[in-house]
């Protein structure tokens, strides 16, 4: 391969890595990883670092395993959520925003529509998707709450 640098090529398949190469990869990998450890740290009062390094074995927990170790708070709805963020800042209405990845080129040339879309325009897949369990992650921001982040 060509490259303007000697890291510009990392991670290719078509050569073994080289020592230099596993350095930085291992470097951004551990301060990744720290960083995740110190936000579930930073914000489960429930679980001091030794617990959540135990449990960040990097496997799928469901969400009663979730709960059951402490990671979740309870499990619910995306209404039950919304409704509690409300109460919790003490907000009458709030928005809601879905992030959805653009469509590709080829999906917009051959008019697929993003599972999204499709599921709003077509009551029957709504029904059936509301009874299917997904991941989700949900942030709630208030004004008069800051925390701030060392750079």
């Amino acid at each position: 391969s060509l490259a303007t640098g000697p890291l510009k090529d990392t991670l290719t398949p078509l050569k073994p890595m080289t020592e230099r190469e596993r350095e930085v990869w291992n470097a951004i990998l551990d301060e990744s990883f720290d960083r995740f450890l110190t936000i579930i740290d930073e914000n489960r009062d429930n679980l001091d670092m030794d617990q959540v390094r135990e449990l960040a074995t990097g496997q799928v927990y469901t969400a009663t395993q979730a709960l059951e170790n402490g990671l979740i708070d309870e499990i619910g709805y995306e209404e039950d959520v919304v409704d509690g963020l409300k109460s919790h800042l003490g907000l009458t209405r709030v928005r809601v925003v879905d992030y959805e990845t653009p469509k590709s080129f080829v999906e917009e040339l051959l008019g697929v529509q993003s599972r999204a879309a499709a599921a709003a325009e077509d009551p029957l897949t709504r029904l059936l998707d509301a009874g299917v369990p997904r991941a989700m992650y949900i942030f709630g921001w208030h004004p008069g709450l800051t925390h701030s982040r060392a750079q």
